[in-house]
């Protein structure tokens, strides 16, 4: 195997790649690792084909929606919620 050494990395970065790591239960050089053979192995065909899917499919709600009305469901999530908490 290679090794790579990346040089001024921004301090944030770092910390988000860190805790990136942390949250998927590795420490940074495996996370780092799995974040490059991502990125190196991704079909930029296949992401823009998906991308354009929901594209589509936005549309397709705007078009299906359009000149409706829809109502807020913070009240009913809410109620919904408390319901929940009650049991």
């Amino acid at each position: 195997m290679t090794q790579l050494t990346v040089r001024k990395v921004d301090k944030n970065v770092v910390q988000r790649l860190r805790l990136r790591a942390k949250h998927n239960e590795r420490s940074l050089e495996p996370e780092l690792r799995v974040i490059l053979s991502s990125a190196a192995l991704e079909d930029p065909a296949e992401r823009q084909a998906g991308w354009a899917e929901i594209d589509r499919l936005r549309k397709h709600v705007r078009r299906c929606l359009k000149g409706r009305v829809l109502d807020d469901s913070t009240d009913f999530i809410r109620a919904a919620r408390d319901s929940r908490a009650r049991r």
